[in-house]
């Protein structure tokens, strides 16, 4: 008797256990998936494919919710216990590959291959680089002629360069200036003007209307000599003083390619600690040195504002 009533009890256990078990066997990972539109449909069918099936009603399961954002997707994953996750995706294979990760107890199972995310979106994604301030070499050449105070007319031929530093162009001008001796002090007195001028200049190039415009500021030195006519002395009579200049000037261009522009300009140059009064150099009067200039010129330029 004692065997078939083994039998017997061995046989009722495993009907009782059998559903359970079974149970157990269906369930696997699973994962419920709500949300926007289409979107838990492509989501199930991406999960179908991996082996995670949508929770039969008796299986403990993942619930997922998708929600679009201007950004791609939020999705929220809740399971069983009540534990909660956030995160921003790119876009529903993205999320399909989330989901999976969280309901799958075999980890090191492989997973749905994960698809390109824009950039911005990846975890981990290093910052853009800052942006380096422009940074180029431009050289110019140009010649100009204008008036000064003394009511004499000047030309004369400069070059300049820069390096553009962001939005300032740091450089350097050497201009040679001549007194043409047709009018004014120097015509009047006999007297022949020409000197050079260096300074350290700084340029704004700027766009206004869509019109280039550069202006600028120097400051630095003028070298002058003054020379009496023959006419007025056989023997050489000069001076030779020194000032110092503010030099202002606004420049535009027009390019004729990607490196080379024709330039055009306008500037006043102040020399505050000029002689303006007459040179008395024995019975010889020469003129004095203009305080100010104003000039305009033309020329090109080598390289791009």
């Amino acid at each position: 008797m004692r065997l078939p009533l083994l039998l017997l009890l061995t046989a009722h256990c495993w009907l009782v256990a059998a559903p359970a078990v079974a149970a157990a066997g269906e369930c696997g990972p699973v994962a419920r998936v709500n949300g926007d539109g289409a979107l838990p449909a492509t989501v199930t069918t991406l999960l179908l494919e991996q082996g995670v099936s949508p929770a039969p009603t008796h299986c403990e399961s993942v619930v997922a919710t998708l929600t679009r954002t201007p950004d791609g997707l939020l999705l929220r994953m809740e399971d069983a216990e009540g534990r909660s996750q956030e995160h921003h995706v790119a876009n529903a294979a993205v999320a399909a590959v989330v989901i999976e990760s969280w309901v799958r107890d075999d980890l090191y199972a492989s997973l749905l291959p994960i698809p390109s995310a824009p950039a911005s979106l990846r975890v981990g994604a290093s910052a853009p680089a800052a942006t380096a301030p422009t940074t180029s070499l431009s050289i110019g050449f140009g010649a100009n002629a204008g008036g000064a105070n003394d009511g004499t007319l000047w030309g004369g031929a400069s070059a300049a360069g820069c390096v553009r530093l962001d939005r300032l162009c740091v450089g350097a001008l050497v201009r040679f200036v001549s007194d043409v001796d047709w009018i004014g002090e120097s015509a009047r007195l006999q007297s022949n003007r020409q000197g050079y001028e260096a300074a350290l200049t700084a340029d704004f190039p700027l766009e206004l209307g869509g019109v280039p415009v550069v202006p600028g500021v120097g400051l630095g030195f003028r070298t002058l000599e003054t020379v009496a006519d023959e006419d007025v002395s056989d023997a050489r009579v000069a001076v030779q003083p020194s000032d110092l200049l503010i030099a202002t000037h606004l420049r535009s261009y027009l390019p004729m390619d990607d490196n080379f522009l024709l330039e055009f300009s306008l500037g006043l140059d102040l020399y505050p600690t000029a002689h303006t009064s007459h040179y008395k150099v024995g019975e010889v009067t020469l003129a004095g040195d203009p305080i100010w200039t104003a000039n305009a010129g033309v020329g090109f330029r080598i390289g791009a504002w």
